[in-house]
């Protein structure tokens, strides 16, 4: 497998937020709820899949590749989530697109922010997947 420093580089980057998310569940005060299976979430496929995912793809490792596909498919449907709460739900009535609304703003940089990284490295790391895959295939009907 081809070593992707600069994408493991940024997978990794990208777990880091993921491990921390775990601290919220031991500071904060800690009740089962829904917002607790979506730390846990945030914290195996960010954190986890993240950290080791962006480790083993700078190496080209083929778990590497795995593991920072499932990060990414995360962020990006994370993304899409978030954009759909945004427009089409009461959150965007209630905090208008403006320039005013920082909050608002950089949600909406975030979020379009991992649309623009996510579907590119997502189709570079499942190319290089799918050409290994067909490239084994033919080495195993020659």
């Amino acid at each position: 497998m081809k070593k992707r420093k600069f994408i493991g580089a940024i997978t990794f980057l990208t777990g880091l937020p993921g491990l921390a998310v775990i601290a919220i569940m031991f500071w904060g005060e800690f009740v089962f709820s829904y917002m607790t299976l979506l730390i846990i979430a945030a914290f195996i496929f960010r954190g986890v899949c993240g950290v080791t995912g962006g480790v083993l793809l700078w190496q080209g490792k083929k778990l590497g590749y795995q593991l920072s596909i499932l990060t990414w498919l995360y962020l990006v449907i994370i993304a899409f989530a978030a954009t759909y709460q945004m427009f089409f739900t009461d959150i965007f009535t209630s905090y208008a697109f403006t320039v005013e609304n920082k909050m608002f703003t950089s949600f909406f940089g975030k979020t379009m922010g991992k649309f623009l990284w996510g579907v590119p490295i997502l189709y570079i790391l499942i190319r290089d997947i799918k050409s290994l895959e067909q490239s084994i295939s033919n080495d195993t009907q020659s």
